[in-house]
């Protein structure tokens, strides 16, 4: 509840892959920010966003644009408007719990 914002230690540059799952609640609609890219997280935004259910997020950067695919499908490609960036997460509404973050170079 609120607006706290959770962010990595590390840094990611313009050229990255990050994928991890997530599960919303019902409530759900929080925000995530990487390379100056912002994404709704709510299932307004994400039509196959399953509630109470892990999703799979994949977040692709690279070409100066952040492309977002929810379960497989692309909801969303977004201008990147820096080159490097934490993965910033903004707890706004709703509960949403995250597990295995992983991050790979981007092809």
């Amino acid at each position: 509840k609120g607006d706290v914002l959770i962010e990595t230690e590390r840094q990611f540059g313009k050229t990255v892959t990050l994928r991890f799952e997530f599960k919303p609640d019902a409530k759900c609609n929080n925000d995530l920010f990487l390379l100056g890219a912002k994404f709704d997280i709510n299932k307004e935004d994400i039509k196959n966003l399953k509630q109470d259910e892990w999703n799979d997020l994949e977040i692709v950067a690279k070409e100066g644009k952040v492309a977002f695919t929810c379960n497989g499908q692309m909801v969303r490609t977004i201008l990147a408007t820096t080159d490097r960036s934490t993965l910033a997460i903004r707890a706004e509404f709703g509960a949403m719990s995250i597990r295995k973050l992983r991050a790979s170079a981007a092809k």
